[in-house]
């Protein structure tokens, strides 16, 4: 499987749903999402970007991990919670953008970015650097 769109009727993509679909490359999600679970993309090594709708308000755990072929990642206002290392060894991610609506990060969800894109994400606004603090040690609210 190359590409799936997920319904709006799904307000909840499961725990590990596409975990390891290493063909993976591309996932269309719709408003109407609220969450993502634990691991639900997980090790899908293909995927290349998401775009996250404005009706999800949380990412699950390990959501993303290990999905070293994704660039760039799109989040619509509204989310709220990204849990731990959502998007540990993402090695080739490139471009983020961060939702004025989002109040916590856990530790080390965006890790490898914040490694790999020292020089830009230092050039960031004071939220992407108290973001950057918040996931490299434990859960924190988010505040500029």
């Amino acid at each position: 499987m190359e590409s799936i769109e997920i319904p709006s009727t799904v307000a909840v993509i499961d725990d590990e749903a596409f975990r390891g679909c290493t063909g993976l490359k591309k996932v269309n999600l719709c408003d109407g999402h609220e969450r993502i679970g634990y691991g639900a993309f997980m090790r899908c090594t293909s995927l290349k970007s998401i775009k996250i709708p404005s009706t999800v308000f949380g990412i699950g755990e390990q959501a993303f991990e290990g999905c070293n072929g994704l660039r760039r990642l799109k989040i619509g206002e509204g989310l709220k919670t990204i849990g731990f290392q959502v998007f540990l060894n993402c090695s080739s991610l490139e471009h983020i953008n961060i939702p004025s609506t989002l109040e916590s990060v856990g530790r080390g969800a965006f890790e490898d970015y914040f490694v790999l894109n020292r020089d830009r994400a230092s050039a960031h606004s004071s939220r992407l650097c108290a973001m950057r603090q918040a996931s490299m040690q434990r859960t924190h609210p988010i505040t500029t």
